[in-house]
């Protein structure tokens, strides 16, 4: 089972909407987050809504990996469904100071469990400063694109988020479709095709081009044989 952040009813009913929605979506469950991981356990295992007898299993399962405290790079996978309702959040892969590494296998762990279809992915950055983002967060989203068509999953949006929660937007920033110009393997595939098939086109042209010159050349030297046993009859005469 996916690590699966808990989600209030509200949060639930949340429709995917404008990036600012799904912006606002993420401060709500990342301040939550920030006040639960200052909690002692007994406090947190409440703040967070689990039954200690009843879900122990997934009180270990989220308190094990550590809420969000901001101290570290998390990535996080948003999931909608069909009708664009959040499903689940997922907290993915917890880095460094000033990276996390993500597989892409685990970022779409979810969707076949929660049946979702649209995918949000958030990192933080461990600073106060306005988030930017990097060429390590692009080739991420690259290789989470071109996994994303194996999954049957739309990527919607990448977001980066900073400790003062202002969160920035690939896809409101309009870099997300040209990652996903990059990441489209089908059509680096048909471009190559269509290449491969104009040179082919190209090359047999030339060979029936070269074909067609040896025939007259043939037929000019069969030409100038005949003259020449036509003269040599007359000779022998």
């Amino acid at each position: 089972m996916p690590y699966n952040i808990h989600l209030t009813e509200a949060e639930r009913q949340w429709p995917m909407g404008s990036t600012q929605d799904i912006g606002n979506i993420i401060k709500s469950i990342l301040s939550r987050e920030l006040k639960v991981s200052a909690l002692k356990l007994p406090a947190r295992e409440a703040a967070l809504g689990f039954k200690p007898t009843k879900e122990k299993r997934a009180v270990t399962l989220q308190l094990g990996e550590g809420p969000f405290d901001g101290s570290t790079e998390h990535f996080w996978t948003l999931g909608f469904d069909i009708d664009k309702q959040l499903t689940f959040v997922d907290l993915v892969a917890i880095g460094n100071l000033l990276t996390v590494n993500v597989n892409p296998r685990m970022a779409y762990r979810g969707f076949a469990y929660y049946a979702a279809a649209y995918a949000v992915f958030v990192h933080n950055h461990v600073s106060d400063q306005p988030p930017v983002f990097s060429e390590a967060d692009k080739e991420t989203t690259i290789t989470l694109l071109r996994t994303s068509k194996l999954a049957g999953v739309r990527v919607y949006d990448h977001m980066a988020i900073n400790n003062k929660l202002d969160i920035i937007s690939m896809l409101d920033q309009n870099i997300l479709a040209g990652l996903a110009e990059e990441a489209d393997f089908t059509d680096l595939t048909m471009k190559a095709a269509a290449k491969a098939a104009t040179e082919m086109n190209n090359i047999n042209r030339q060979l029936v081009t070269n074909l067609n010159q040896r025939d007259e050349e043939i037929k000019d030297k069969n030409s100038y044989i005949s003259q020449l046993e036509a003269e040599l009859a007359k000779f022998k005469k």
